[in-house]
């Protein structure tokens, strides 16, 4: 059983959230009123299945790491249903995985979806993704919205992965938002949903090389008509406070395209 709340997230060396999507200070939902803060997100997951199993994930990496044996506590039954079921699976990856589960996901959703697809995720540097995305037909292509953060950024090469990688894509019907160009924040939030099946991919993975391969990491799949319906709404808000990238944006030098090569290779 999963129960869920959602939450925008502002952060800043902390997090400070505030509940339900409610407005922050006045200010609209997604915009806060700190110019420095980062825009991210969260979900708060109630449930003892999902608990257990997340717990059995903490427990596998902290005694190979060296931490002390211990016994996963057992939990009471969940008696309240209030909130009702939700389809829930969890995704973790960590270092020295040879198939990252995670971004496996993210490029099949590419592939396969049969309805809309909108992806915010801070860090799109995999070649994988990329030459995925650019190998989809022009009709799948159409439905792929992509959600990332260019001109404000903690990460040099994003601007440069996005000019050699982008043009193709770009041609073939994907619309790329820089969240940053407009609102001047960073968006820092992983995160995808899709309209078909009404399923939302919530976690800490990033679409490149040191995500996939080097650092630990967990996400979250789940399947519900409210929980699409809330992400959705702040998605959208997102890519009205975004700028919709043109040619100009995505058609690399040949200067782009080698810091790009050495971007993929130092990583």
């Amino acid at each position: 059983m999963i129960k869920y709340h959602l939450s925008v997230v502002l952060t800043l060396e902390k997090n400070i959230f505030d509940e339900d999507l409610k407005f922050i200070d006045g200010s609209p939902i997604g915009i806060p009123p700190n110019p420095k803060c980062w825009h991210d997100g969260l979900l708060f997951i109630v449930g003892e299945e999902f608990a257990k199993r997340l717990n059995v994930i903490f427990a596998q990496q902290w005694m190979v790491m060296g931490g002390d044996v211990y016994d996963l506590p057992d939990y009471p039954p969940e008696t309240d249903e209030e909130e009702g079921f939700d389809i829930c699976a969890i995704f973790f990856t960590f270092p020295g995985n040879h198939v990252n589960v995670s971004q496996s996901l993210i490029e099949s959703a590419l592939v396969h979806c049969k309805g809309e697809l909108i992806i915010e995720n801070p860090y799109i540097l995999s070649e994988s993704f990329w030459d995925t995305l650019s190998k989809l037909p022009i009709p799948q292509a159409k439905k792929i919205r992509i959600i990332t953060s260019i001109k404000k950024s903690d990460h040099k090469f994003v601007k440069a992965s996005m000019k050699a990688n982008g043009e193709v894509p770009w041609q073939n019907g994907v619309r790329f938002y820089d969240y940053s160009a407009t609102s001047g924040l960073f968006s820092h939030w992983k995160i995808f949903v899709e309209s078909d099946s009404k399923t939302v991919f919530h976690g800490s993975s990033n679409l490149n090389t040191r995500s996939a391969f080097h650092d630990y990491e967990v996400d979250l799949l789940v399947k519900s008509q409210k929980l699409y319906k809330d992400i959705k709404q702040q998605l959208e808000f997102d890519i009205k406070s975004s700028r919709l990238l043109e040619h100009k944006d995505v058609d690399g030098s040949v200067v782009d395209k080698v810091v790009n090569e050495l971007t993929v290779y130092f990583s």
